[in-house]
């Protein structure tokens, strides 16, 4: 919502509700077509798509990473952009809580940060960042970039594939891109940079990049 057009379509939005079991959530949704998402939530196929799932059912709080209360729930995203929580209702007269790990930091310096690195879909957080940095135009962060590298050894071309057409729906990189872009990203963390650019991106397009640790431009060939 902050970083996109209002052109861009919303692809689904996230409802966490405090209650039991996410199963407890079904009869309130009875009368709407609805499926259940790859973490075991309901997805309410409306016209912009509603993931709704229990707090403690999040993928994380089952797997003790964190204990399951509201303000840890930003600690449990992939990327640091997505790291922010908002109550529906207001708390007292202080308005609505806001949670968030990282996310506005990432907003103001447009780059994609690793926020927890515990992921069941390795092969759809590699794709995930390099078409969001492609489409949002941010950079990567060093340890986003570290991750990267360390997983995609362990990716098949299939993987990467089935993660595509899983997610989206459709196959935006072929497994060759995906290897060609970790390995850019390797090729800048060696150099030094502290901030990837990710090809594709209008920031490698312009050849343009920030030297590690300033504000400075230099000229990298990507």
């Amino acid at each position: 919502l902050m970083v996109g057009s209002r052109s861009t379509p919303l692809r689904d939005v996230d409802v966490v509700v405090d209650c039991a079991r996410t199963e407890d959530l079904c009869p309130l949704f009875s009368g709407y077509p609805s499926r259940v998402n790859r973490f075991g939530g309901l997805q309410i196929l409306t016209p912009i798509p509603l993931d709704i799932w229990a707090l403690r059912d999040t993928w994380a709080f089952t797997q003790g990473l964190w204990t399951p209360k509201p303000e840890n729930l930003p600690h449990t995203t992939f990327f640091t952009v997505e790291a922010i929580v908002a109550s529906v209702e207001p708390s007292g007269r202080h308005g609505r809580d806001i949670y968030s790990s990282g996310f506005f930091e990432s907003l103001e310096s447009q780059t994609l940060q690793l926020n927890s690195p515990r992921n069941p879909y390795p092969a759809l957080c590699v794709v995930r960042t390099i078409i969001m940095a492609q489409r949002l135009n941010f950079w990567i962060g060093v340890s986003l970039a570290e991750y990267l590298i360390t997983v995609i050894g362990d990716l098949s071309a299939e993987d990467l594939e089935h993660a595509q057409r899983s997610h989206y729906g459709n196959i935006f990189l072929s497994a060759r891109d995906v290897r060609a872009a970790v390995a850019s990203a390797k090729d800048q963390l060696e150099s030094g940079y502290d901030h990837i650019a990710i090809p594709g991106s209008k920031r490698a397009q312009t050849g343009m990049w920030r030297e590690s640790g300033g504000s400075d431009s230099a000229i990298l060939q990507i």
